[in-house]
């Protein structure tokens, strides 16, 4: 056997054992994938317990609806950016332009001249935007959930933890994420829920990059 076939196999061995990984490494992880999705299959929700759910991502769709709604007109704020002069004879435009006069909707200026003649940039990061959101479904899904009051007179026993919500913008959908652990008893069933994952069509992110 000469140098040049020598090298032909050695190269053919590599490519060889290459091969192996590669459909060792996929089959590994279709199998996980699998595995994953049957056990996802497998916690199935029990009767009993889908009314609260449904109930729950309803309030939490609403919710981001709402705050979305604000953020898309108050220009990407929830929690106003506070001017250090606030407006008056001497600062009549301020930070944010007053609509109607009358100070009930005020939009913030993304750019300013402050009034000690200081230009200053206030366009809202995404994150801000995100976190904003985050921080406003924190405050008001409790309001709509109302301590799940509504199903007391079900029969039901509902115990639930603190809400910790991750708000993402996407370009043509809102995605939120909410850590929210659930205990509901009905008679002598029980089930717990602690994570829910809204998907909203909502175009905001496009709209702030047009923006």
């Amino acid at each position: 056997m000469n140098r040049a076939q020598a090298t032909g196999l050695f190269i053919i061995a590599l490519l060889i054992i290459s091969l192996v990984i590669t459909i060792y490494f996929v089959k590994d992880t279709v199998f996980f994938q699998r595995l994953r999705g049957e056990t996802e299959e497998a916690i199935t929700i029990p009767e009993f317990a889908k009314e609260v759910k449904v109930f729950a991502e309803s309030c939490i769709r609403d919710t981001v609806i709402r705050g979305a709604d604000i953020l898309g007109s108050q220009g990407g704020y929830i929690t106003m950016p506070v001017d250090p002069y606030p407006r008056g004879p001497f600062n009549s435009f301020s930070n944010s332009l007053d609509v109607f006069g009358k100070g009930k909707t005020v939009v913030p200026y993304w750019f300013y001249e402050s009034a000690n003649g200081i230009e200053k940039i206030q366009m809202p990061a995404i994150e801000i935007m995100q976190d904003q959101l985050s921080q406003y479904l924190k405050k008001e899904l409790p309001i709509c959930l109302n301590d799940f009051n509504k199903f007391g007179a079900k029969g039901y026993n509902i115990n639930h933890g603190i809400i910790i919500p991750k708000i993402t913008v996407n370009k043509e959908e809102i995605i939120a994420a909410v850590n929210f652990p659930i205990n509901i008893k009905y008679g002598n069933q029980e089930f717990n829920i602690d994570k829910f994952r809204i998907s909203i069509e909502k175009n905001l992110g496009r709209l702030y990059g047009l923006a």
